[in-house]
């Protein structure tokens, strides 16, 4: 069951449709034929690295890992403060918890950092005293609670007031600062666990037993719910970040699986294909142009028509797709995203220049390599990396910054795993 859990929720790809603009140099220990990016840090941790998640001007980074089945630490690092030279990022401060912890999130300025953890009993390694923790930018425990089930997806309200987290078959939001529960929802269960929240923090989606919500994040009340085919677990699902299209995918085996576009603002089905496979991921752009699904055995590609732009073999994909900067927009504040969320916001132009996009995808595999950069318009690899197992990936899209917590796919007391800081790519397409 931990394994189950693990695989469908918090393993394989994470992918971010992005515009990078970072000078590099190369990885060492990577392929010299591909690599065209750099470790600008490294972090390494007792354990399994489990999550990250980092502000969108790259200056905090929040990870969570797990050291033992009965313990973990949350972590905050200076995420810009680690130079090329010194090769090392500089750790603020580092909180242990007698939980394992499974996911993290921070607010938009890094004054909130959240994180859920849980303990890890038995053979069968089974998930018990599960956990929330609330700290403030200076590592203060402004509160924990406990929870009724393993947290794999959470996020942090723009504004840093509210906290969503996904349980087995709810979704629960707290206030940030007090976690007193404003609402709660029953939405069912779903074998991929995800939350997706547009820009300005209005709605957000969410799958659950045979259906697909969009929920007020007022009160928690479903706005809309979509229909899948019978028997079929709904999840994950993304949001576009304007609120105009949400991307679904469903299961039912492990070799039946379809995904969808629906209009955001009524349900309304849009159009869905077959994809043979376990969906594991889904992910929007901002302006709903393109749209990306992880499934066990690609990473596939579609624009907002649903026509197939290309599929990368990559199995075991997870994916977030943060918008493309225009090429004539200031690096002006943008909302920040969290593991598997949606928060970014393109806020000075209109056009968007798609010549300059590109994927960035964190595997859940040991066969090398793990990391890479893929071409949004052609489907090709840029530059790759291995790093071990990645377990979680998000980016900084001010900074062209990308975080990775990567290691061993268990934890003990003498494996090590670590975080990881990439600059991007410059000039794709």
């Amino acid at each position: 069951m931990r394994l189950e859990l693990r695989i469908l929720a918090a393993v394989g790809v994470l992918v971010l449709l992005i515009l990078a603009y970072v000078e590099y140099v190369s990885l060492p220990g990577s392929s010299p034929n591909s690599i065209t990016s750099f470790s600008a840090w490294k972090y390494t941790v007792p354990g399994t690295a489990n999550a990250v998640a980092l502000t969108p001007d790259g200056t905090y980074l929040a990870a969570g890992t797990e050291s033992g089945r009965l313990s973990g630490s949350i972590y905050l690092f200076q995420g810009k403060g680690g130079s090329a030279s010194a090769g090392t990022g500089h750790l603020l401060w580092r909180h242990d918890t007698q939980t394992a912890i499974l996911s993290v999130a921070i607010s938009r300025n890094g004054s909130l950092i959240a994180a859920a953890g849980s303990q890890i009993v038995g053979l069968g390694g089974f998930y018990s005293n599960e956990m929330l923790y609330a700290l403030s930018r200076d590592g203060v425990v402004l509160w924990n609670s406990s929870v009724t089930s393993p947290v794999w997806a959470m996020l942090v309200s723009p504004d840093g007031s509210r906290l969503v987290v996904r349980e087995e078959d709810s979704v629960v939001c707290f206030g940030a600062q007090s976690g007193s529960i404003i609402w709660q929802q029953k939405v069912g269960g779903s074998s991929s666990v995800t939350l997706s929240m547009n820009d300005n923090a209005t709605v957000l989606a969410v799958g659950g037993s045979g259906r697909a919500y969009l929920l007020s994040m007022t009160d928690g009340h479903p706005l809309w719910s979509h229909s899948v085919l019978s028997g079929y677990s709904v999840g994950p699902e993304a949001i576009s970040g304007d609120g105009a299209y949400v991307a679904v995918g469903a299961v039912k085996t492990g070799t039946d699986g379809s995904v969808y576009l629906l209009d955001g603002r009524t349900g309304y089905l849009l159009w869905t294909h077959h994809v043979n496979s376990d969906v594991l991921s889904a992910s929007v752009s901002h302006d709903g142009s393109r749209i990306a699904f992880g499934t066990n055995d690609w990473i596939i590609f579609y624009d907002r028509a649903g026509t197939q732009l290309w599929n990368d073999t990559d199995a075991n994909a997870k994916v977030l797709i943060v918008p493309e900067r225009p090429a004539s927009a200031s690096l002006s504040p943008q909302s920040s995203e969290s593991v598997a969320i949606n928060e970014s916001k393109t806020t000075t132009a209109t056009t968007m220049d798609t010549a300059s996009t590109g994927v960035f995808a964190g595997l859940w595999t040991n066969i090398p390599p793990s990391v890479m950069l893929i071409d949004g318009l052609t489907g090709r690899p840029v530059w790759s990396a291995s790093v071990g197992t990645v377990h979680s990936i998000d980016i900084g899209s001010e900074a062209g910054l990308a975080a990775v917590a990567a290691g061993p796919a268990e934890a003990s007391p003498s494996s090590g795993g670590t975080i990881y800081m990439f600059s991007l790519n410059k000039g794709l397409g």
